[in-house]
């Protein structure tokens, strides 16, 4: 069956020749008229935007002089020609560019390009002439050069993925109820009962080192119960809240509201009047000092409120991160699509160069070393009293950006640089043995188990079987089971083919003691409020006891299959981690993270104190989370380094 028709569809009977040929003449006019049209928009479009106009051609070519400048530039640093002193003219078609290198000191030059078709200059500053970096120390000259082609130039985003927005509506009629997985949001009174919509958006899409313009965050408009004008303000809020845990009283579990209703700034930073006019569409708060704010570590980013500024017993309903709209009608979906909140932020400013970015979620002590450049955020807390002096390493020709340096946080080159860490062969031989012993099991007897293993709610004695050692030839499931500490000289060693996992049952946590090592073919999940290692953070770091405490994720088929390290939901764990792979971070750690791939550490929950050696951060960068490089997790495997090792990855011969 077809439900649409188009003009080529005619019946197969009943119709002439000619019929067909006046139709196909009558289309073929329609089609050029279209065209036309078209292309009378496109003219007009491009003469408003100057496309087409003599100074757009005159300012296109100055652009193209100076990026041949850049391009000549890199060229004569390669060589190692780049000397101090003046280049050029050189000559590109009707017009020509020079060149002036001046040395600014600390490893740093200015490179003036000038183009003489127009008049312009751009300045650069790299460090050392053998590994040019590009910063643009202010806006580009060319203003009516092609959008989105200069770096710096004003920059429109908008954020609407549904992943990186948290939303709940919180209604005074169900005070402990929680509607975080509700489709709808809704400001107003319902039931004659306030009702209030928070709303929170990821801002770290937002590069380091800009200037926010304008920022407007916009809901969809899904209904409403009358088709009055309501004045809706934007509040900042003021405390966390779990989208899948806030009530009208409570902003997470175990924690209310100073105020019932929510904590938020009294004053509303915007106001917009929606009428039923706006249904299907979205409306728009302006937040620019809010986001300003949180972007420069000003105020954490809890999100907006949204409330009716009057006492109307009406309400207004918009779309959550739940919400779908179906096309054509709700019974006929053809096609969804999503219509999530979303912010639109205009940012500008000179790019910074690439490296590791550091947002000002994240709390940082203690010096650590970083093979490459690093971005540091305006608001960032690192090496600030009463905390620890923090300097960050970086090698020669590298460089640390950031407006917080003072006598606390400052940064310096090294040279040689630390070696980096790897494993060595001895060690891999020893776990590839064990996991070799596992491998060969093939039946039940003693301390070998063929096939997966969980146990449940009991008491894990690894001193009662053979070398205090354990192998399964499958996985291994934890659920709320205690396993007593052993000694440095005789750990405890649970080997699986296969993940092992740590969760609590029936409200039981598994808690596991010291000297404990696991190895897994495969991965380990340290889940739920998993206890792994005893608790010394009530001793002074130099005084907690040494101890093997390990869990070692080994990967196969090049690095592309397991060995991952997951420590995650309220889990601690006081070890050293070994993730072939990758490492995820997102509770507590005390010890070392050691990833062969990349280390994700994107959480306000995420509490590190000791060390990471890992060739990459995910998406190169650390957005959150407190890293505390002073206090070193004593173990007889990474001891006593002074400077952790970030970037570059570690061997294994």
């Amino acid at each position: 069956m077809k439900y649409l028709h188009t003009i080529f569809d005619f019946p197969s009977s009943g119709v002439r020749k000619n019929q067909r040929g006046i139709a196909l003449v009558y289309v073929s006019i329609i089609t050029i008229l279209i065209l036309s049209l078209v292309s009378i928009f496109l003219i007009n479009m491009a003469s408003q935007m100057g496309y087409g106009s003599v100074d757009f051609l005159k300012s296109k070519q100055a652009y193209q002089l100076s990026m041949s400048g850049v391009d000549y530039m890199y060229d004569l640093a390669r060589a190692g020609q780049l000397n101090i002193g003046t280049y050029g003219p050189y000559n590109l078609g009707s017009g020509t560019f020079t060149i002036e290198n001046e040395d600014l000191g600390n490893n740093m030059r200015k490179i003036t390009i000038t183009g003489d078709a127009s008049g312009y200059e751009r300045i650069f500053n790299f460090s050392a002439a053998s590994r040019p970096r590009i910063f643009f120390p202010e806006y580009p000259l060319i203003d009516d050069a092609p959008s989105g082609t200069i770096p710096g130039a004003p920059t429109d985003s908008t954020l609407d993925d549904e992943g990186s927005v948290e939303d709940a509506l919180i209604w005074e009629n169900q005070k402990t109820t929680n509607y975080g997985t509700y489709a709808y949001l809704y400001t107003g009174k319902v039931s004659s009962k306030k009702i209030h919509s928070l709303v929170k958006l990821d801002l770290s899409f937002i590069p380091i080192g800009r200037t926010i313009n304008s920022a407007t965050v916009e809901l969809y408009m899904v209904d409403a119960s009358d088709d009055h004008d309501h004045d809706i303000g934007v509040h900042r809020i003021t405390r966390h809240w779990d989208e899948n845990e806030v009530t009208w009283r409570k902003a997470e579990s175990g924690t209310d509201w100073s105020s019932q209703g929510g904590d938020y700034v009294s004053n509303d930073e915007d106001e917009n009047s929606v009428e039923w006019d706006d249904n299907r569409e979205y409306v728009s708060w302006d937040v620019t000092q809010s986001v300003t704010d949180m972007y420069n570590g000003v105020y954490p980013n809890y999100g907006w409120l949204f409330k009716y500024e009057d006492n109307d017993n009406d309400y207004t309903i918009f779309a959550s991160r739940e919400y779908y709209v179906c096309w054509p009608s709700y019974y006929w979906c053809w096609f969804q699509y999503h219509t999530p909140p979303r912010i639109k932020v205009n940012y500008s400013g000179p790019p910074s160069p690439d490296g590791l970015q550091i947002y000002n979620n994240a709390v940082i002590n203690g010096d650590f070393f970083v093979r490459g450049n690093v971005i540091v955020a305006n608001g960032t807390d690192i090496g600030d009293p009463p905390n620890d002096p923090t300097t960050i390493y970086v090698p020669v020709g590298d460089t640390v950006v950031s407006n917080e340096f003072d006598s606390y946080f400052d940064w310096s080159t090294i040279n040689p640089t630390p070696s980096l860490v790897y494993v060595e062969p001895t060690v891999l031989d020893t776990v590839d043995s064990l996991i070799a012993i596992a491998q060969g099991i093939s039946s039940t007897s003693g301390n070998k188990f063929n096939g997966s293993k969980t146990w449940s709610n009991t008491t894990l004695n690894l001193g009662n079987y053979d070398q205090n050692r354990i192998f399964v030839d499958g996985d291994v499931d934890l659920r709320g089971v205690t396993i007593p500490s052993e000694t440095v000289e005789a750990p405890g060693i649970i080997i699986a083919d296969g993940d092992i996992t740590l969760k609590e049952r029936d409200d039981d946590e598994t808690t596991v003691g010291d000297n404990i090592i696991l190895v897994a073919n495969g991965n380990i999940y340290f889940e739920d409020e998993t206890y792994f290692g005893e608790d010394h953070s009530g001793m002074a770091p130099e005084l907690r006891p040494e101890t093997v405490n390990m869990a070692w994720a080994r990967s196969y088929f090049f690095y592309l299959l397991d060995g991952d390290v997951f420590i995650s939901d309220d889990a601690t764990v006081w070890a050293n981690c070994i993730a072939y792979r990758n490492g995820f971070l997102e509770s507590t750690l005390y010890g070392g993270f050691y990833c062969h791939n990349e280390l994700d550490v994107a959480y306000n929950s995420t509490y590190l104190e000791g060390a990471i050696w890992t060739t990459t951060m995910k998406n190169d960068a650390i957005p959150a989370g407190v890293f505390n490089f002073t206090n070193i997790y004593p173990t007889v495997y990474f001891a006593g380094r002074s400077i952790q090792v970030y970037g570059g990855g570690f061997s294994e011969e």
